[in-house]
C-alpha cells in the first residue's frame, strides 16, 4: 500500500473553502500516509483551513512537499497559509522528517508562517530542510536562530535535532544571513549537505561557513556556487575541505576563488587524501598555468571522476591545455566560446593590505609588538592579525595602561627566553579576559 499522496503539478487553482474541502476528502480516503505532496499547485488561506483540519489527524505524517504552492498569492496571505498548515501539524503531534517549500514566496514578511514550526518539537526529527528560492533575505538570521533554539530544546526534552540535508539557494542570505546560519551550523554539528548558491555572499560571510563546515565532520556535499570567495574565502574554504574526509562533491563554480585560491583548494583535498568524487571550477578566473597545476594535482585524487573547469581564462592558450588535458578523461573545459579570455596578471585580486592613517603611539606599539611575537615564535606576521589588534586603537579609547604595562615589560627583556616567557603570559592573560 502506498505512503503517499500526491496533487503534484496538477497547477490547481484551489481558491475557496469548497476547493479545499475537495482536497481534504481525497486526503481522507487513506487512513495512513507519510508523504503529502501539494507542489505545483496555488493553495489560498480559505481552501487550507480544510486541509488543515484533515492533517491534524495524521500524526504519521513525516514528509510534507510543499514547494511551487503559492504562485499568484499575496506576499500577506502567505504566512497565514503556511501557519495554518504547521499549526495543524504541532497539534496533530506529527514529527517531519523532510520539509520542502522551495519555489515560494515566502520572505521576510511570510517567515513568521513558519518560524514557530522549525522551533518545535515537530521539527526534532527533521533530516532534510529545503528553502530553494524562496527569497528570504533577512528572514535568514531568524531562520539560523529558530535552528539553535530547536537543538537547544531537543536536547532539553532528551533527543537530539540531526538536520542533515540544507538547502537554500537564490535567497538573498549575503552576509549577514550566511553568518547567522554559520554559527546554527557549528552547533548543528550533523550536517551532511549544504547548499546556498547565488546568494551574494562574499569573503566574510564564506570564512564563516567555512569554519562551520569543520564541525560538520560528515559533509558530502557542499555547494557554494555563484557566491564571492575571493583570496581570503578561498584560503579558508580550503582549509575547511582539507578536514572534511567524507567530501565528494564540492561546486564552487563562479566564486572567483582564482588561480591561487583554486590551486590551494585542490592541494588541500590532495594533502587530506580525499575521497572527493566531483569538483566544480568553473568560472574561477583561472589561467593556463593555474589549470595545468591543478591538472597535476587532481590526478592524485583516487576517487575523482569529474573537474569542471570550464568558462575560465585559457584565451589564446585553450587549445594548449586541452591538448594538455588529453588522456584525461574526468576533466571539462568547456567550449572555447564559453572561455573568459586572457587575464592580466595585474588583474589578480592582491594580498590585502594594511592601510593605517596617522597611527598613534600606542598603535605603533601594538604593530611592531605583535610582529616580534610573530618572528619569534618562527611564523610569518600575520596582517590580519595585526589588523584585529589594531582594533582597539582606531575608533575605540585605547588603555594606555594596559598598553604601556605590556610593552614595558616585553621592552626591558634582553634574551629570548625572556621574551618568549612574556608573550605566553600575554596570551594567557588576554584569555583569561
Amino acid at each position: 500500500m502506498s505512503t503517499t499522496i500526491s496533487f503534484a503539478n496538477n497547477q490547481q487553482k484551489w481558491e475557496s473553502k469548497e476547493d479545499g474541502e475537495r482536497v481534504a476528502s481525497a486526503i481522507k480516503k487513506h487512513q495512513y500516509f507519510e508523504t503529502l505532496i501539494l507542489s505545483g499547485n496555488t493553495l489560498s488561506t480559505e481552501a487550507a483551513k480544510p486541509i488543515a483540519e484533515i492533517l491534524e489527524e495524521h500524526q504519521e505524517l513525516k514528509r510534507a512537499l510543499w514547494s511551487d504552492l503559492f504562485t499568484g498569492r499575496l506576499k500577506t496571505e502567505i504566512p497565514k497559509t503556511l501557519k495554518c498548515l504547521c499549526d495543524s501539524l504541532q497539534r496533530a503531534g506529527a514529527l517531519l522528517t523532510e520539509l520542502d517549500l522551495s519555489d515560494n514566496a515566502i520572505g521576510p514578511m511570510g517567515f513568521p508562517g513558519i518560524e514557530k514550526f522549525i522551533a518545535s518539537e515537530s521539527a526534532f526529527n527533521l533530516q532534510v530542510l529545503k528553502l530553494n528560492n524562496c527569497g528570504l533575505g533577512s528572514a535568514g538570521i531568524t531562520l539560523a536562530n529558530c535552528l539553535k533554539e530547536c537543538k537547544q530544546k531537543s536536547r532539553e526534552y532528551g533527543t537530539e535535532f540531526t538536520l542533515k540535508v540544507f538547502i537554500a539557494g537564490r535567497n538573498r542570505l549575503e552576509n549577514a544571513g550566511a553568518i547567522a546560519l554559520a554559527s546554527a551550523f557549528e552547533e548543528l554539528g550533523s550536517l551532511q549537505e549544504i547548499v546556498m548558491p547565488q546568494n551574494g555572499i562574499n569573503k566574510e560571510g564564506i570564512v564563516a561557513l567555512a569554519k562551520a563546515f569543520k564541525s560538520n565532520r560528515k559533509l558530502n556535499v557542499i555547494n557554494l556556487n555563484d557566491n564571492t570567495f575571493g583570496n581570503v574565502g578561498a584560503k579558508a574554504m580550503a582549509e575547511a575541505v582539507g578536514e572534511l574526509q567524507q567530501i565528494e562533491m564540492v561546486d564552487f563554480g563562479d566564486c572567483l576563488c582564482r588561480r591561487r585560491g583554486s590551486i590551494e583548494i585542490c592541494r588541500a583535498l590532495k594533502n587530506s587524501n580525499s575521497n572527493i568524487v566531483e569538483l566544480n571550477l568553473s568560472g574561477n578566473e583561472i589561467d593556463t598555468d593555474a589549470a595545468k597545476q591543478i591538472i597535476t594535482i587532481c590526478t592524485e585524487l583516487k576517487n575523482l571522476s569529474k573537474l569542471s573547469m570550464n568558462t575560465n581564462c585559457f584565451g589564446e592558450n585553450f587549445d594548449a591545455i586541452s591538448d594538455y588535458a588529453t588522456g584525461y578523461d574526468f576533466i571539462d573545459l568547456g567550449s572555447e566560446s564559453d572561455d573568459q579570455g586572457s587575464i592580466d596578471s595585474e588583474d589578480e585580486e592582491p594580498e590585502e593590505e594594511i592601510e593605517i592613517k596617522n597611527p598613534s603611539l600606542e598603535a605603533k606599539f601594538v604593530m611592531s609588538f605583535f610582529y616580534e611575537k610573530a618572528k619569534l615564535l618562527g611564523i610569518e606576521p600575520d596582517p590580519k592579525k595585526v589588523v584585529q589588534e589594531l582594533q582597539g586603537v582606531y575608533g575605540q579609547e585605547v588603555n594606555e595602561p594596559t598598553t604601556s604595562y605590556w610593552f614595558g615589560k616585553f621592552q626591558k627583556t634582553k634574551s629570548f627566553d625572556e621574551r618568549k616567557a612574556i608573550i605566553v603570559e600575554h596570551e594567557k592573560a588576554a584569555s583569561d579576559t
